[in-house]
């Protein structure tokens, strides 16, 4: 059993960024799966708290760049003109109350302040729309999983079949050097099966399982491809197509909970 290794030293290492990431942050991580990150604009440094994606910590970066000259120019009219509206506004609020009394000029007034305001609304939600997709367009983001860098800065990889980082103690959150492996799919799908979470599912799913004889959908040969087909990437959602099963019962699969006995066609 791999176990954290807190006798050891801590060591760190740089993560190399890409554009535009690697003009405004640097990003360290350590062999304890510890991060740090450096704001360069401001010489800021400070411990990056990852969260959890399916129970692997993760964390990301976001970086603005600059707007176009269109989009400067689009949001520089339209906030003068929110600021047009809202004036012509205040200026009917005031003639409004220098009315004597409630006359024909009154509510004359009355109605072009209505109209204002629901024009104003109406410009402020196209320009709102406009500037989140401006905003969502200028946005890059830099995300990945904890376990996944420490093991590209600490661990070495056999070959490039080696494409997955396991946990040989299953815990997600053990991100210690130590305790990562790079495997091939083959070596990752039979490792995942003796993860304690995948044989207490099985368990409860014999328990729960009707007794009854029922045929499969699916004949060992087009379990075998299944196999294969997972292992190169194909999407769950075309196999499924493909073969008229689920996705639920192509996941099953992938995991090692149904046809753990069957071996992928070659």
């Amino acid at each position: 059993m791999y176990l954290k290794r807190y006798y050891d030293e801590e060591i760190w290492k740089e993560v190399e960024l890409k554009s535009p990431f690697k003009e405004k942050f640097k990003l360290f991580v350590s062999n304890y799966g510890n991060l740090r990150k450096l704001t360069l604009e401001t010489n800021l440094e400070i411990s990056i708290k990852p969260s959890l994606t399916e129970g692997y910590p993760s964390f990301n970066l976001s970086v603005f760049s600059d707007q176009s000259e269109s989009d400067k120019e689009y949001l520089f009219d339209a906030r003068n003109k929110i600021l047009d509206f809202k004036n012509e506004i205040r200026a009917l609020n005031k003639q409004l109350k220098e009315c004597d009394g409630k006359n024909a000029d009154y509510y004359r007034i009355l109605k072009e302040i209505e109209i204002k305001e629901n024009l104003l609304d109406s410009f402020k939600k196209t320009y709102q729309k406009k500037y989140r997709k401006i905003e969502n367009n200028r946005r890059h983001i830099f995300g990945t999983l904890v376990h996944r860098l420490v093991a590209i800065s600490f661990v070495e990889k056999p070959t490039n079949e080696h494409k997955f980082v396991a946990h040989l103690d299953f815990d997600k959150l053990n991100n210690h050097h130590s305790n990562l492996k790079w495997m091939t799919s083959d070596e990752n799908i039979k490792h995942q099966q003796n993860s304690p979470y995948v044989i207490k599912a099985k368990a409860i799913a014999n328990i729960n399982r009707p007794v009854r004889i029922t045929r499969s959908k699916l004949t060992i040969h087009q379990v075998m491809l299944i196999k294969k087909q997972i292992n190169e990437d194909v999407p769950l959602r075309k196999l499924a197509k493909r073969y008229k099963v689920s996705e639920t019962q192509l996941l099953r699969i992938k995991r090692g909970i149904n046809w753990s006995n069957i071996a992928p066609a070659k």
